[in-house]
This record gives C-alpha cells, sequence and structure tokens, in this order.
C-alpha cells in the first residue's frame, strides 16, 4: 500500500512538472512569435532603408574616386515594397505554425491551434506596424 501511495506522489509530481514544462514552451513560443519575430522584421527594413541611403550617397563617390578600396561598395537594389510583402508573408506563416505547434504541444490535436490562427496573425502583424512606427521614429532622429 505504501509503494502504491509513493507510486502515484511520483506519477502526481511528474504530472506538475510536465505541465510546467508545457507551460513554459507555450509562453516562449508565444513570445517569439508574436513580439520578437515583428520587432526583427521591422529592425530589419529599417536597415534596409539606412543601407540605401548610405549607399545611394557612397556609391557614387567610392565609384569616382582613385583609391583601392578592399570592398565594392554598389547600390542596393532591394525594393522596400518587396521586403515589406516578405516580412507579413513570413509572420503569416510563423504565426500560422506556432499556432499549430502550440496546440500539439497543449492538448496533442493540431485542430484545435486553428482557435489561435487569427489571434497570433492580428498580434504579431500588429505589433509589427507598432515597431515600423517607432524605429522609423527613432531612427529619423539618428
Amino acid at each position: 500500500l505504501d509503494e502504491t501511495i509513493d507510486t502515484l506522489r511520483k506519477t502526481k509530481m511528474l504530472k506538475e512538472e510536465m505541465t510546467a514544462n508545457t507551460l513554459m514552451f507555450s509562453i516562449f513560443i508565444g513570445v517569439i512569435v508574436t513580439v520578437i519575430s515583428p520587432l526583427l522584421f521591422a529592425l530589419a527594413l529599417n536597415l534596409l532603408r539606412i543601407l540605401i541611403g548610405v549607399s545611394a550617397t557612397v556609391a557614387p563617390a567610392l565609384a569616382n574616386s582613385q583609391m583601392d578600396m578592399p570592398f565594392n561598395l554598389e547600390e542596393i537594389s532591394v525594393d522596400i515594397e518587396d521586403f515589406k510583402l516578405f516580412s507579413y508573408l513570413a509572420l503569416s506563416v510563423i504565426s500560422i505554425f506556432a499556432s499549430l505547434i502550440l496546440a500539439i504541444i497543449q492538448k496533442g490535436d493540431i485542430k484545435s491551434g486553428v482557435i489561435y490562427v487569427p489571434l497570433f496573425l492580428a498580434i504579431s502583424l500588429a505589433l509589427y506596424y507598432v515597431f515600423l512606427g517607432v524605429l522609423q521614429g527613432f531612427f529619423a532622429f539618428i
């Protein structure tokens, strides 16, 4: 009888530990998808804008100089609107798959993740717009 009680206590402790780990993974995936991914895409877009501006002013000056440079700097031909479209698509795909992964982790069923898709999409795209505005304002002062 004592062994059965010990086994039940160990089983209960293992279930509580599994629940805690599941919650930790869910929070980690949620934060990555809703906050960090939009922030990184917004930061990359602003970096692209800065690089386009710098290359547009520096490339002609380097082409006219007589110095031998260890690198070749030409104008960047990436369109900002194309990168925005890529960001939207990437954030959408990340949100969809993250919601399905969360459903598998939490409930063991991929079908229940469909509920999370609109929520993750809305939050990640909204934060992308917020981060774009904030970072544009920040880099405008620099």
